[in-house]
């Protein structure tokens, strides 16, 4: 799922950024310094982004019979740091203006667009919402700059919450495809058995005055 998820923000950035300019996704490095223009998508952190709200659903064929246990989606949130490299001119005028763009771009809409979308995103159905420089996120980036051993420099942060659904579960137990209502008496029709297995009745006593 993480390979379809970079693909489909590659394709999502790509249409923000000016032509010619590339996206990747490895880690930001100085030796960026001397490429232009580029956009670098590092993805930091991966967490669920909430509980599933069910145990799943039952599905059933045109006939009405059990087929399957489809377990519910999962949906879990990407976070991508988002620097910019341009090896000439001024970093306000160059690599400002990529993430300007990109801010710009993500302000527009709730989720990657359908024809960004590859893999097994595209097959679940399902929305794979974004925001950028939103107000809470996963984690916090700015441990990463002296762990790369590069100096701080402006990013964004990409939040994108991509589903994840399950395999259809089909190992059932056989349903009931028919149910037999009969009517049955006791003792094997034997009525003397039946009189003998009853219960005795009081003796009753009557006293005349």
């Amino acid at each position: 799922m993480l390979d379809d998820l970079d693909r489909s923000v590659a394709a999502f950035l790509s249409r923000l950024l000016p032509a010619g300019a590339v996206v990747g996704f490895d880690p930001p490095a100085a030796l960026r310094a001397g490429e232009a223009p580029f956009l670098d998508a590092f993805l930091y952190d991966v967490r669920e982004a909430q509980p599933p709200v069910s145990d799943g659903v039952l599905t059933r064929d045109k006939a009405g019979y059990a087929t399957g246990w489809q377990p519910p989606v999962r949906r879990y949130r990407a976070c991508y740091l988002l620097t910019a490299w341009t090896g000439t001119g001024s970093i306000r005028t160059n690599e400002h203006e990529l993430l300007g763009s990109v801010l710009a771009g993500c302000a527009g809409v709730r989720a990657i667009p359908e024809p960004c979308l590859h893999g097994v995103l595209a097959q679940a159905g399902e929305p794979v919402l974004l925001a950028c420089a939103a107000p809470d996120r996963a984690g916090d980036a700015a441990w990463l700059w002296p762990r790369l051993g590069i100096c701080a420099r402006t990013a964004l942060d990409l939040t994108v919450v991509a589903p994840v659904v399950p395999p259809l579960a089909t190992s059932l137990p056989p349903g009931v495809r028919s149910v037999e209502y009969g009517v049955r008496r006791g003792h094997d029709h034997d009525p003397a058995r039946a009189a003998a297995s009853r219960p005795p009745r009081p003796e009753q006593h009557i006293t005349e005055e």
